[in-house]
């Protein structure tokens, strides 16, 4: 029982101050692009019209709420990066491009959704394919615990 209680004790001295850590302190730039990683390499691609149309697989990706910096490519994908003004005037033409929204720190997790936003054919409308992808920290590393998809009109 001593025995018991005292690996315990070592498990929750030994991870506690990285959970307290982990709930105070703000995203570094190297989370950032470490999470931005985590979300290119999972994201599904393959409904990208723009992946269907073209001889490369480009993907047009807003620096909204990201810095170019933070950016890392993605084997098989062609990355062009615009400004938010850019991709507001891509979504007046009816051109996909792809965002990230804010990043939000829940206590140990960081909850970040990545949109898709194209023109349905059918009603002319703006649509948006929203993943949201709820990660947590782990041994330095950023993981995806969760994955939810919802799409809704603009």
């Amino acid at each position: 029982m001593k025995k018991l209680l005292l690996t315990l004790s070592l498990i929750f001295v030994w991870f506690y101050p990285s959970v307290v850590e982990a709930q105070l302190k703000k995203l570094t730039s190297y989370d950032k692009s470490s999470i931005i990683e985590a979300v290119i390499k999972d994201y599904d691609f393959n409904n990208s019209r723009r992946w269907k149309n073209e001889k490369e697989n480009i993907i047009y990706l807003s620096t909204e709420n990201i810095s170019s910096k933070q950016f890392l490519q993605r084997k098989g994908v062609k990355f062009v990066i615009i400004t938010p003004i850019e991709a507001l005037q891509m979504e007046e033409k009816g051109i996909e491009y792809y965002r990230f929204e804010e990043f939000k720190v829940k206590q140990t997790l960081v909850e970040i959704l990545f949109s898709r936003r194209y023109v349905n054919d059918a009603s002319g409308e703006i649509y948006v394919r929203d993943t949201k992808y709820t990660l947590q920290k782990r041994l330095g590393k950023w993981r995806i615990k969760v994955r939810r998809d919802s799409a809704h009109a603009s």
